[in-house]
C-alpha cells in the first residue's frame, strides 16, 4: 500500500537550523519567471521560498515586471532583462546568477511563446544545479534528457498528460504505476498536484499527500508550491523529501486558512501561513530527557 505523508513523517524530514548559522547558509533560491501577461507567478514562488526559510531569494524577470517585483517585498533581490518575455539573450544573464544560488525555479508565468521555450531549453541544457521545472517550462521537458540533472517536475494532471501523450487513468493503482515509470525512466522527481498529491522519486518510490482542500484551486498556489520545493532543496533536503514536505506544508496551510475563511483565501495567504504550520509541527516535537 502506498505510504501517506503524515505530520510525524514531515517533522522528521524538516531541516533544522543551527544556532551558529549565518546569512546564506540556509539556502539561496533563484526564481526565473514572469512575462508581460503574468507578473504575479514568480512573486508567489519567491514568497513560498522565503516563507519556508530560504535566507536569500533572487528573482529574474523581464523589465516589465521589475518594478512590481522589487516593490512587493524589500527582501527580494530582483534582476531583470530586456523585453517582455524570456528569450535566448536572457539565458546568459540567468546563467551568471547561478553561482549565487543553491537551487532554481523556472517556469511560473513565462507563457508558452516559441522564443520563451527555446530560451528555457537552452538554459536547462547548460545548468547542473538542482532545478524545479514548473508551469510554462514543463513542455520543454518532453524532448529533453534530464538524467544528469537534479530535476523536479511539478505538473498538475493536465500538464502531466501532455508530457506522456496520453490520458491518466482514473484507477489510482494504474496512475501510480505510470507516474513511477515516468519518474524512473526520465531520472526526475515528480510532484503530481491534485486532490491528492503523488510524489515519485527517480528511483521509482512513491508516496501520497492528502492535505489540502478545494480552496487551493485559487490561482497561484502551484507557484507557491514550486517555491517551497526549491527552498527546501536549497536547504540541502533531498528532492524526494523536499517534495513531500512542500506538499504537506502547502496543503496544511490551505487547511488552516479554510477553517478561518472557507474557500475565499489567496495563494499569497497560503505562503504567508507556512511559518505558522512549521511552528505547529515542530512545537509537537518529542522532548529529549
Amino acid at each position: 500500500m502506498i505510504q501517506t505523508i503524515t505530520k510525524n513523517s514531515i517533522r522528521d524530514l524538516l531541516p533544522r537550523r543551527k544556532k551558529t548559522s549565518h546569512k546564506g547558509q540556509n539556502g539561496c533560491v533563484l526564481i526565473i519567471g514572469g512575462s508581460r501577461d503574468f507578473f504575479g507567478a514568480p512573486i508567489l514562488s519567491a514568497l513560498g521560498a522565503i516563507r519556508t526559510g530560504a535566507d536569500l531569494v533572487h528573482l529574474f524577470v523581464p523589465e516589465c515586471n521589475f518594478d512590481v517585483s522589487r516593490c512587493y517585498l524589500p527582501e527580494f533581490i530582483v534582476h531583470s532583462y530586456s523585453g517582455d518575455y524570456f528569450h535566448e539573450e536572457a539565458v546568459f544573464l540567468a546563467l551568471s546568477l547561478i553561482d549565487l544560488c543553491d537551487s532554481v525555479v523556472i517556469g511560473p508565468g513565462m507563457t508558452d511563446r516559441e522564443e520563451v521555450l527555446v530560451g528555457i531549453s537552452i538554459f536547462l541544457k547548460k545548468i547542473s544545479c538542482p532545478v524545479v521545472i514548473d508551469a510554462d517550462a514543463l513542455p520543454v521537458v518532453k524532448n529533453m534528457y534530464l538524467h544528469d540533472k537534479q530535476a523536479v517536475l511539478t505538473p498538475h494532471a493536465g500538464e502531466f498528460q501532455e508530457l506522456i501523450d496520453k490520458k491518466l487513468p482514473d484507477d489510482i493503482a494504474s496512475r501510480e504505476k505510470i507516474l513511477c515509470e515516468y519518474a524512473r525512466s526520465q531520472g526526475v522527481t515528480v510532484l503530481l498536484k491534485g486532490h491528492s498529491d503523488f510524489i515519485a522519486s527517480r528511483e521509482g518510490k512513491i508516496v501520497v499527500n492528502k492535505t489540502g482542500n478545494p480552496g487551493m484551486t485559487a490561482g497561484g498556489t502551484g507557484d507557491v508550491l514550486a517555491g517551497v520545493v526549491s527552498s527546501l532543496i536549497a536547504q540541502k533536503v533531498e528532492p524526494f523529501f523536499a517534495c513531500q514536505i512542500a506538499a504537506f506544508l502547502v496543503g496544511t496551510s490551505g487547511d488552516f486558512l479554510a477553517q478561518k475563511k472557507s474557500y475565499g483565501y489567496l495563494a499569497s495567504e497560503v505562503a504567508n501561513t507556512i511559518p505558522e504550520v512549521i511552528r505547529d509541527i515542530l512545537a509537537q516535537e518529542p522532548k529529549i530527557a
